[in-house]
Order: C-alpha cells, then sequence, then structure tokens
C-alpha cells in the first residue's frame, strides 16, 4: 500500500492492520476489563456517511496523550480519545486534520491557513486534534481519506459531518466550519428522517448506530431489533443492514454481560449467515459468550471452528489466545 499526497504522488505508508465489516466498538476499556476478554474491536457506522472499518489498538493506548499548543492559539489534541472526550464534557464537535509528515500541503496548511485569525476564531468551536494518517491507516480507512491534508468535521460522538480533502484556502475551511457548526446535531437530522418513514430499514439502522456511539445502549439495541424485524423491500442493502443488525444487538448483549441471550441471537446469526464472511466471526463471539457461561467444551468447539474459517491475521491471533485462555 502507498500513501497519496493530494496531488497524486505516491508515499509509503505502513497499513499493518486488518479491516472487518461487521459490528461495534466494544465500549471502549470498559467493557473490554468487565468481560476479561479482547473482543474483535470494530465499528458500523451510518451507512451513508461511512465505510466499514475495524478499530485498532491505538484508541485504548492514546486516551491521555498530551496536547500541544501551537503559536497560532490552537490547541491541538493528539488523541481521538481524548477529543472525545473532551468534546462530550464541552459539548463541542470534532475538527480533525489528518498529515503526514512528507506531506508539503499539510506544512502549508500548518504554516499559512491555521494562523490566520479568522480560522482561527473558527475553530475555536471545535475540539481540535492532528493525527498523523500513516500511524492511522484504520482512522483513514473509516472516513475515507485519501490524501494528505484532508480535515474531517466529526459530532461530539465521532460521526461524520463533512469533510476537506487537499489544500483547502482559508475561505474554504471557515465556510465549511460554519457549516459543520450548523449540522452538528445528528439526531435531529436522523429523527426528522424516522419521522418521515417510520417504516424505514434505513432509518431504524442509522437511530441504532447514533444511540450506541452516544452509549444509550439500550435505545441502540431496540433500534437494531426493530431493524431485524421490518419486512424491507428485498432490496441486497436493505438485507445487510439486517444481518448487520443482528449482529450488532449480539454484541450489545455480550456487552451487557447478557450471554444467555447473546448465545441465542449468535445462534440465529451463523444459522442464517452461514455463508457470509462475518461467519468466522461469529464463531469467535458466541465462543467467547459460552465461556463467559462457564461452559469451556461449547467455547473450544466454537473457537476451532472460527480458526478453521478465518483468514484474518488478527482475528486468528485473538482466536488463539481465546483457546488459551481456555487451558
Amino acid at each position: 500500500m502507498v500513501g497519496r499526497e493530494s496531488n497524486g504522488k505516491e508515499r509509503p505508508t505502513r497499513l499493518v492492520f486488518s479491516f472487518y465489516p461487521n459490528g461495534l466498538i466494544d465500549m471502549w476499556l470498559q467493557s473490554i476489563r468487565k468481560l476479561g476478554i479482547r473482543l474483535f474491536q470494530s465499528f458500523l457506522f451510518f451507512s451513508f456517511f461511512f465505510v466499514f472499518i475495524n478499530f485498532s489498538p491505538w484508541q485504548f493506548n492514546e486516551l491521555h496523550s498530551q496536547t500541544k499548543k501551537q503559536s497560532n492559539g490552537i490547541v491541538w489534541q493528539t488523541s481521538i480519545l481524548k477529543a472525545m472526550e473532551l468534546a462530550k464534557e464541552q459539548d463541542k464537535p470534532i475538527f480533525v486534520e489528518l498529515y503526514a509528515e512528507w506531506c508539503n500541503y499539510c506544512k502549508t496548511l500548518e504554516r499559512e491557513i491555521f494562523p490566520d485569525a479568522e480560522v482561527t476564531k473558527a475553530l475555536s468551536q471545535f475540539v481540535t486534534v492532528r493525527l498523523n494518517g500513516e500511524e492511522y491507516p484504520n482512522f483513514m480507512q473509516r472516513y475515507e481519506a485519501r490524501g494528505y491534508p484532508t480535515l474531517l468535521f466529526l459530532d461530539k460522538y465521532s460521526n461524520f459531518i463533512a469533510k476537506l480533502p487537499g489544500m483547502p484556502t482559508k475561505e474554504m475551511v471557515i465556510r465549511v466550519a460554519n457549516q459543520a457548526l450548523a449540522n452538528s446535531n445528528i439526531e435531529e437530522k436522523l429523527l426528522a428522517n424516522f419521522k418521515k418513514d417510520p417504516k424505514s430499514l434505513r432509518n431504524h439502522f442509522e437511530l441504532g448506530i447514533f444511540y450506541y456511539q452516544s452509549e444509550n445502549y439500550p435505545l441502540s439495541a431496540s433500534y437494531f431489533q426493530k431493524t431485524t424485524e421490518l419486512k424491507g423491500s428485498g432490496d441486497s442493502g436493505e438485507d445487510d443492514l439486517k444481518r448487520q443488525s443482528l449482529y450488532n444487538l449480539a454484541l450489545i448483549q455480550m456487552n451487557q454481560g447478557n450471554y444467555t441471550l447473546a448465545v441465542s441471537t449468535w445462534n440465529k446469526y451463523i444459522v442464517k449467515y452461514k455463508n457470509n464472511d462475518s461467519l468466522a466471526s461469529a464463531y469467535l463471539h458466541r465462543g467467547i459468550a459460552w465461556r463467559e457461561r462457564k461452559e469451556n467444551s461449547r467455547a473450544r468447539k466454537d473457537l476451532l471452528k472460527a480458526q478453521s474459517i478465518s483468514k484474518i491475521p488478527e482475528e486468528l491471533e485473538m482466536i488463539q489466545e481465546e483457546l488459551n485462555s481456555l487451558k
């Protein structure tokens, strides 16, 4: 893989994490400590906003990274988790600059655009964070950032609002920042869409994702459950939303410690989607649920099945760790 500057010039990049198109992130560190396991950390996002991408362990290592205050007065966080933490505390959206050390446009942006008083004023309404995109390939994939610099505008839960790829003018930064600020209430827009079409699979699914990101897990689960129950139009895209919703529902049940219900949901998933690429992950998670129920023989059987069909190095490593924990 190569990184690309916005002018198309290639540069080497470190893409070391595989990605996987299923599931939600597992309640950060709290749920992992609660379960005593390393679940397969992944996100689902609004289908019209995001790609589906595995989020890797850097998230947990950087929560308390130091900030860097530049001469223009902008206080830059260097951890997206810390930025999200501050965004919730301060009720502000998030501004992310994705850069690369070799990117000349990035240097110009930081030398000539960000120090401008009007730009600084516009960005003061956001929690600002700078990330070296080459160190966070999964974050780049998550928001479909394909070059440097890329500027992202997110809500306080890291939901996508807007994106500026390439080298912007100061007027562009100010305009998009103001637009993003005006559009930062994603819940309001999603509920308005839902009110217009309360039988829409997509509207239920997107609210399920939003409320998960907002840490309202019971409400999130209710929307995912409803998504699985709605009839839909038979469109392949809607069928996949139903599949993703069932997967997410099982993860939420595990995160809430309801392993019996999670096993039942994984049973449905494995039977219904036995030909899907996510099957190994489903067996892995059901195996973990069995283990939490102290049913180690069933756990081992599921983990061995997951190991036999998985083709993802990270997942295979995790499966082996879970098998080792049963010894």
